[in-house]
């Protein structure tokens, strides 16, 4: 499981409140974009119309994803504070997921794991 999948596990997503937390709407999905203050970077989250959470980070001079967030063994110190941002976000939305974002999912349902 990623970072990602374990904010809405096992917890079906309420699409209704993600507006209220800076989600848009795009097609079917919905997308959060959230600028790092440390860098010139932009985390995006994306949460898919069939419930999967997905997340990148960008680096906003050269439009590239930075791809050293998911390198483990990579700990530069300016890696270090880029992963500890994108984790800030990552951590507000396990909180809200929990309150207001989503609801548990029934044992016999069989509804989108968001």
């Amino acid at each position: 499981m990623n970072v990602e999948e374990e904010i809405f596990a096992k917890r079906q997503c309420r699409f209704n409140k993600l507006a209220a937390y800076g989600f848009k709407k795009n097609g079917d999905d919905y997308y959060l974009e959230v600028p790092l203050k440390s860098a010139n970077f932009l985390a995006k989250i994306r949460i898919s119309s069939a419930g999967k959470v997905s997340g990148n980070v960008y680096d906003l001079d050269t439009g590239e994803e930075y791809l050293l967030l998911r390198v483990e063994s990579n700990t530069g110190s300016f890696s270090a504070v880029v992963k500890a941002e994108y984790r800030t976000i990552r951590i507000f939305l396990l909180r809200n997921s929990r309150t207001t974002l989503s609801s548990v999912i029934p044992r016999t349902g069989n509804g989108m794991a968001c």
